[in-house]
């Protein structure tokens, strides 16, 4: 009963309180609604990681840790040391725990990128130091577009949007269970939370409108272009991958609208992300344990195991973002933003919005099949307890949190 009445409380003060809600600062550090959501769900998906790989608790403590102190400080300069730091215990990860040989491949791809995008960032820190500027409010007056776009590459290439995201769908096949629930529960939010603490401060700048429009193309393909890509896709881990990327580049518009309904909008994906995406990544796990195959054809089995059909069948339609889940209002607020902005770039969202039913469409219709696989795995019923475990407490937050927010 805790999180119904935390949720209701915490919904209640975000949709009765206006931007201010963005803006609560002590010191150094920043404790307003939108990091209490993402420190609660780091919480919630270190739980999780933890249950599934407890051989790799040590790390999972360490990224949380560092991933909550990100989320709490209004310092630039804590904020890029945290943001690339916990990249360290991620190589350990992926490193010892890492289900390839050749995994060091995604690990230089993450480093690769990493470096490059994140030294525009970097330098653009040191120049706001030699001005005495360190805190979130202060960082952006009078910047012009130009060094605005240097500075969000770094958050663009985190999210991922499309056109920097070839990183990631290589790191989440290398990675193991728990690496793939943080990188999609968590480290993904670093970079959306940055966006959020910049775009803040947007009618301070002097902002070139072309560039914002250039933004918002390479965001309204991205979410296109990625639900076509998945419509081929039959590697369910990688499906799952370029799902992020589109639900990314999506929430990245509704941030960049410079407007309330738009933040809200791209807040709520990411919290409905960071709660249905380490779900999809731990049920590709259970689909390789139980069928021995990762491919999109072992769902077909599923049919004929009722529970494990109504688990996938449920994440896949919250992943789709049906009413009454979350991304189904934030789908709704981020398309108000955007109406009102650019009316062109709907044909973009909207061809986007079908390919990804029919994908989804597509997954479902395997789900439902109850064609018998000759390779499943007879052991499917001596499931441990601890998965159901994890399970119970993803669900049992997750609709405490939909049933407060609809109330």
């Amino acid at each position: 009963m805790f999180f119904f009445f935390f949720n209701y409380y915490m919904f209640n003060y975000l949709f009765n309180y206006g931007e201010g809600m963005y803006n609560n600062q002590i010191g150094f550090m920043s404790f307003d609604i939108t990091n209490k959501f993402l420190i609660l769900i780091t919480f919630l998906i270190f739980f999780g990681s933890y249950l599934s790989m407890m051989n790799a608790k040590y790390i999972f403590i360490f990224i949380m840790s560092m991933s909550c102190f990100l989320f709490s400080v209004n310092n630039f300069i804590i904020f890029f040391l945290m943001m690339e730091g916990v990249l360290i215990p991620m190589i350990f990860l992926f490193y010892y725990y890492g289900e390839y040989s050749k995994r060091y491949m995604s690990l230089t791809y993450m480093f690769i990128m990493t470096v490059i995008f994140g030294i525009p960032f970097f330098v653009m820190i040191i120049t706001a130091m030699k001005m005495g500027v360190e805190k979130y409010e202060y960082f952006f007056f009078n910047m012009n577009s130009i060094f605005f776009f240097m500075l969000i590459l770094g958050f663009l290439m985190k999210l991922p949007v499309y056109g920097l995201h070839f990183w990631l769908p290589k790191a989440h096949v290398d990675a193991p269970v728990g690496g793939s629930m943080i990188l999609a529960g968590i480290m993904l939010k670093y970079g959306g939370y940055g966006l959020i603490r910049s775009v803040m401060c947007m009618e301070y700048m002097n902002l070139n409108f072309k560039i914002l429009i250039f933004v918002f193309f390479i965001g309204s393909l991205g979410y296109l272009m990625m639900g076509f890509i998945c419509m081929q896709i039959l590697d369910m881990k990688v499906l799952i991958a370029f799902s992020s990327v589109g639900h990314m580049s999506f929430a990245m518009l509704g941030n960049l609208s410079n407007m309330f309904i738009g933040l809200k909008g791209s807040m709520l994906m990411y919290i409905g992300h960071g709660l249905i995406s380490p779900l999809l990544f731990f049920f590709s796990f259970l689909l390789t344990l139980f069928m021995n195959t990762r491919l999109l054809n072992g769902l077909y089995g599923l049919g004929k195991k009722s529970m494990f059909k109504n688990i996938f069948l449920f994440t896949f339609l919250m992943n789709l973002g049906l009413p009454p889940f979350i991304n189904f209002f934030s789908e709704i607020y981020i398309f108000s933003s955007l109406f009102m902005m650019l009316k062109i770039l709907f044909i973009f969202l909207i061809l986007g919005f079908l390919f990804n039913g029919v994908f989804h469409i597509k997954l479902i219709t395997m789900i439902i099949n109850k064609k018998k696989l000759l390779f499943m795995n007879k052991q499917i019923l001596n499931i441990k307890g601890i998965y159901l475990f994890v399970l119970y407490i993803y669900y049992f937050f997750l609709f405490s949190l939909f049933l407060f927010y609809i109330y």
